[in-house]
């Protein structure tokens, strides 16, 4: 019930009704994925906008040489997503940079990404819950920034009903969204690989009161800070 407090309440589900256990995923998340958050990088406050991104960049690129590319890297900002794009795209990397691109490119681009093995796709909006890349192409995904909601007028009026709008509106939100994007990375039983959260508003240095529901909430229980340990696991799960 806790799990699915935030959404039994948003459709106004009777107290006295009866809520099954879900049902056991098919997918080996123990075995196969683990989580990497990143302890390195500041907390993204507006006034720490151009640190963020200088310092992701960093954060990203030792990431990709852990899985060879591989990655679809998920933004909740298209000027974020533009601005690594650029940079990627300028590091005469070893992997082909792609960008999430509208209307029927966007097929295409998808294609280009699974066609080519080790290659990085960036996206944001529909990336987050709208693709589905069985293989060893999507091996990796990286969470930019904690997906937090711009509040629309629904999500508005919540806040202003809530007592606690962090805990009560904010973060039920952003959960959702999270175990959308984290859910790209795992699409059949053969799939394996790592889940990378740059945002260090959960790793064990911060103070935010909602780490503890984030991990609850997410099925990768196996989580590491350190990118030494997240190599290892990599060549582990490959056979190496």
């Amino acid at each position: 019930m806790e799990k699915c407090e935030y959404f039994l309440n948003n459709v106004h589900f009777p107290t006295s009704g009866i809520v099954s256990e879900p049902k056991k995923s098919p997918f080996d998340y123990d075995r196969n994925t683990m989580i990497y958050v990143s302890q390195n990088m500041p907390i993204p406050k507006h006034n720490q906008k151009e640190e963020y991104r200088e310092k992701s960049i960093v954060e990203i690129v030792q990431l990709l040489e852990i899985t060879q590319g591989k990655t679809l890297i998920l933004f909740t900002s298209k000027s974020d997503m533009e601005f690594v794009y650029r940079k990627l795209s300028n590091m005469n990397l070893p992997y082909k940079i792609l960008i999430q691109s509208g209307g029927s490119s966007q097929a295409y681009q998808l294609k280009r990404f699974t066609n080519n093995v080790n290659s990085v796709i960036l996206g944001s909006g529909t990336y987050w819950e709208g693709i589905n890349i069985e293989g060893e192409s999507l091996s990796k995904v990286i969470i930019y920034k904690l997906p937090f909601s711009y509040p629309d007028p629904i999500i508005s009026c919540k806040i202003a009903e809530a007592d606690d709008p962090l805990m009560e509106i904010a973060v039920p939100e952003m959960i959702i969204k999270l175990r959308q994007g984290i859910g790209r990375l795992i699409r059949s039983e053969s799939d394996k690989g790592i889940v990378s959260i740059l945002d260090s508003r959960l790793s064990s240095k911060s103070k935010s009161g909602y780490k503890k529901s984030v991990f609850y909430a997410i099925p990768i229980k196996n989580k590491t800070e350190d990118m030494a340990v997240l190599s290892d696991f990599w060549n582990k799960i490959n056979g190496g």
